[in-house]
């Protein structure tokens, strides 16, 4: 599981030494009522296929009964069930 720890700012959220651990979701509160989380260029394009597969699975072939995937891969995916559920 990962940790997610909320910054009132990006103020904060540079002060903070632990910042750029690889276990942390760092949720970044905006002045407009808007959150952020530091997610790399890397982890949003693979995101994106991440979508678009399970996109197909739910509107074209189906989801199938097994999942295989890279450990990098299913970080990216804690990391994103975890900040989904943070918001």
């Amino acid at each position: 599981m990962l940790n997610v720890k909320e910054y009132a700012s990006f103020d904060k959220f540079e002060q903070d030494e632990h910042r750029q651990d690889v276990d942390l979701v760092a949720i970044v509160n905006k002045p407009n009522g808007m959150v952020c989380a530091n997610f790399s260029e890397s982890e949003r394009k693979a995101a994106g296929r991440l979508f678009r597969m399970a996109h197909n699975w739910t509107v074209g072939r189906g989801v199938p009964d097994t999942v295989q995937m890279s450990r990098k891969t299913f970080h990216l995916w804690q990391k994103l069930g975890d900040f989904c559920a943070s918001i």
